[in-house]
C-alpha cells in the first residue's frame, strides 16, 4: 500500500534524499507572494514532519532547490535565489548546510542567472557537488567543496544561440567520478568527469521547440551495478529511456507525449537494478510509476 503524510501546506517544487538510515528529507520552494518565496527545508521526526525556513527573509528563492544528506546524517541544499526583498534581482545560485541547528548560507556563483537549474550531491567524506546552469552566459557549470575551499568549472559554452545546462543532473559514481546529464536547446547531452578532465557526448535530440518551458528540462542520470549509465530524460511531453549498449545508446519510450508538456517525473533505481519512473499522468490526472527490469539481449 502506499501512504501519504501532509508535511506543509504549500504550492512548491519540491526535491527529496535519505540519509543512511533512510530517513527522508525535503527541500521546497514556498510561493508566498509579496515579494517572498520562502525556500523550506523538513526531516521526519517522532512521526511527524518538522519544517524549517532556510534563509528566512531572503526575498524570493524559486523555481528549483536540490537536497543531498551526508554521511554523518548533516543535509545540504542548493538552490536559486531569485530577487532581493525589495525586489532587486538576483538570479544566483547559492548553497545552504545545516550545521549546530543553523542554517549556513552562501552565494556560490554571482553571475546573473545562475542556478535556476541545479543538482546537488555528497560524497563519501561529506564533501558537496552541485551541477548548475549559467544560463546568461550559455554554461553548463559544476561546483565542488573539497573541506577548505570551493572551486567552480565550467563543462561546456555556448555554441551559437544556443544555452547549455538546462535540467542538469549529477551522479557520482563508487570511485567519486561525476557524471552530469543536461540539455542544451537541441540535445541531451551527458559530461563525464574522470580526474581533472572532463568528456562530453551527445546523447540524443530532443524535440523541436521541447525546450520552450524550463519545467519541460528534466533529466536524470545514474550507473547500474555494472556501471552502466541509465537516463530518463523529458522530451516534448514524452518519457524516454537511454542506456549505453556497447558504444552506442539505445532509447526506450517510456510514456508518449501528449497534449501536455508538463511530467514532472523523477527516477532512482533500488540495489537490483530495478528502475523506477514517478510521473504526472495527463489522462488520469495522477501519480504512476513505471517499473522496469533489465531482461537477457534476444539472439536474433
Amino acid at each position: 500500500r502506499w501512504f501519504t503524510m501532509r508535511v506543509d501546506r504549500a504550492y512548491a517544487y519540491t526535491d527529496l534524499a535519505l540519509d543512511s538510515e533512510g530517513n527522508p528529507h525535503i527541500c521546497y520552494t514556498v510561493v508566498m507572494g509579496a515579494g517572498r518565496d520562502d525556500l523550506k527545508y523538513a526531516r521526519l521526526e517522532n512521526n511527524k514532519w518538522v519544517p524549517q525556513t532556510i534563509a528566512p527573509a531572503s526575498g524570493i528563492n524559486s523555481y528549483t532547490c536540490s537536497i543531498a544528506v551526508g554521511p554523518d546524517g548533516t543535509p545540504h541544499v542548493a538552490f536559486f535565489h531569485e530577487k532581493l526583498p525589495d525586489d532587486t534581482i538576483l538570479a544566483q545560485l547559492r548553497y545552504a548546510v545545516l550545521k549546530d541547528s543553523e542554517w549556513l548560507v552562501r552565494t556560490l556563483d554571482f553571475d546573473r542567472s545562475t542556478g535556476k537549474w541545479n543538482s546537488l550531491q555528497v560524497d563519501s567524506k561529506g564533501n558537496p557537488h552541485i551541477a548548475y546552469s549559467s544560463y546568461d552566459r550559455g554554461q553548463a557549470k559544476y561546483a565542488s567543496w573539497d573541506g577548505k575551499n570551493w572551486t567552480t568549472s565550467t563543462i561546456s559554452g555556448r555554441t551559437p544561440a544556443v544555452p547549455q545546462g538546462m535540467g542538469n543532473s549529477l551522479y557520482l559514481d563508487a570511485q567519486g567520478n561525476e557524471y552530469m546529464t543536461y540539455f542544451d536547446q537541441l540535445n541531451l547531452r551527458l559530461a563525464r568527469r574522470q580526474g581533472n578532465l572532463w568528456t562530453m557526448e551527445n546523447v540524443a535530440t530532443i524535440a523541436d521547440g521541447a525546450w520552450q518551458d524550463w519545467t519541460a528540462f528534466r533529466s536524470h542520470v545514474t550507473l547500474d551495478g555494472k556501471g552502466v549509465p541509465h537516463i530518463v530524460y523529458e522530451d516534448g511531453g514524452a518519457i524516454k529511456h537511454a542506456y549505453r549498449e556497447g558504444d552506442r545508446w539505445r532509447i526506450q519510450l517510456i510514456v508518449a507525449a501528449g497534449s501536455s508538456t508538463h511530467r514532472f517525473s523523477s527516477f532512482t533505481r533500488d540495489l537490483n537494478d530495478t528502475l523506477y519512473i514517478a510521473y504526472w499522468d495527463e489522462i488520469s490526472k495522477s501519480l504512476l510509476v513505471a517499473v522496469g527490469h533489465s531482461v537477457a539481449a534476444a539472439t536474433t
